[in-house]
């Protein structure tokens, strides 16, 4: 329905001017101030954008469940997450907008919603969008008795919210979460990965997509996500990158490995398994649903990814992964243990993208130079290192990264 362009200029100029409008009103309803509720049995949850952030949502639900025994969580987001939002525990109710159906169905569903809202008469709101304005004007006008959310005086959205909670650059962003759904601190908490309910149909077509392939109990499969979303491309380790890390992969562990990507996405996908030239190399972009995307990462032995929603997709399913950072901090967004590899070059000027300038890059280098500098053979070494955690060994010394070589006729042994 809009570019992501045209959605960010419409939230910052016409979000605005509602906010402002609509904040005297919110003042003089609230005269008093106003605490977190003590007891609560109807909690609304609202995130729009984002799906590695939705995932990012689950350990704050938790805590919800904790604070408010018995309460039932609805969760407020777009139609193309409910497929997600099925996998995350504690959501008892999904309810969601359509936003690639055009400007009236788009309207109509905003409509039904806010009504819905109203009679539900929720006793807790929790605004965990970022900074949007379309998400505060939601909860404002959805009519719950307390409603939370982030605060900035960078990203103005008025006096929507009862509670106004700052957003810590220097925590997790399901810390932040955290914080902001249940009012208490997470300075101290060490984040924790998200948990994801991969649904058995799912997984059942995993099993079956792999043996088509002829991909048995033995051998190594790995999932590389090469994009990063309409949001950020500056997100994305260099092409040229992918396509030798790709070959490397095939010829040294003779792995299947399975390139990801969404709706768009496939072009650029499909170039680099092209210019791999591997056989055991293929792309998957724009082919598999969400749920399906899960199952597929949960059989993988490794995530290779840029900073993108699939990581933490991976991360919730229990896959260990490697992420590359540059213009968005692993502060916010890295996954926590052992499992995962994260790369990060800390130049000067990274990270340069964050929730006040809607995560609009402005490189001065005219290109990711802070992910240029992470090199191939040192990904290839954490490679090695996370998938001889899981007893996976090589079936050969590794090609130079770049260079076509001969496969190796010996297989890769590896106990899951």
């Amino acid at each position: 329905m809009f570019s992501l362009s045209t959605m960010k200029f419409i939230d910052s100029w016409v979000g605005n001017t509602l906010c402002f409008l609509l904040s005297p009103i919110a003042r003089m309803k609230r005269r008093s101030p106003v605490s977190y509720p003590s007891g609560a049995q109807k909690v609304l949850v609202v995130k729009f954008w984002g799906l590695g952030s939705i995932v990012l949502v689950s350990p704050a639900l938790e805590r919800l469940k904790e604070k408010y025994p018995g309460c039932q969580i609805y969760f407020l987001t777009f139609e193309d997450n409910r497929d997600v939002c099925g996998m995350i525990a504690n959501i008892d109710e999904t309810l969601t907008i359509r936003i690639n159906a055009g400007i009236f169905r788009f309207m109509q569903d905003t409509v039904s919603v806010l009504f819905r809202l109203r009679r539900e008469r929720f006793d807790f709101v929790v605004d965990l969008e970022f900074f949007t304005r379309f998400s505060a004007l939601i909860t404002f006008l959805g009519g719950g008795k307390v409603k939370a959310g982030f605060h900035a005086w960078e990203a103005y959205r008025g006096s929507l919210h009862d509670i106004q909670v700052p957003f810590n650059y220097y925590w997790h962003v399901s810390n932040n979460f955290i914080s902001l759904a249940t009012g208490n601190s997470a300075a101290r908490e060490r984040p924790v990965l998200p948990r994801l309910r991969v649904p058995a149909h799912a997984l059942e077509w995993a099993g079956r997509f792999l043996a088509e392939r002829g991909v048995g109990d033995q051998d190594l499969v790995l999932v590389v996500n090469p994009n990063a979303g309409e949001l950020a491309l500056e997100r994305r380790w260099p092409r040229e990158h992918f396509v030798a890390l790709v070959r490397a992969l095939c010829d040294r562990y003779q792995s299947r490995v399975f390139l990801i990507g969404g709706a768009g996405e496939e072009s650029y996908t499909e170039g680099i398994v092209r210019d791999a030239d591997r056989p055991k190399a293929e792309s998957l972009a724009g082919k598999l649903p969400i749920h399906r995307l899960a199952a597929l990462l949960s059989a993988a032995h490794l995530m290779i990814t840029n900073d993108s929603g699939p990581l933490h997709l991976a991360c919730g399913v229990g896959t260990p992964s490697i992420a590359f950072f540059g213009p968005e901090t692993p502060v916010l967004y890295g996954p926590p243990g052992d499992n995962h590899r994260i790369f990060f070059k800390n130049i000067s000027c990274s990270p340069c993208i964050n929730v006040h300038n809607a995560k609009t890059a402005r490189c001065r280098h005219g290109h990711s130079d802070c992910l240029a500098r992470i090199s191939v053979a040192e990904v290839l070494d954490a490679v090695e290192q996370l998938l001889g955690r899981r007893g996976c060994r090589p079936a050969s010394e590794p090609a130079v990264p770049g260079e076509r070589g001969q496969s190796p006729i010996s297989e890769t042994a590896c106990d899951k």
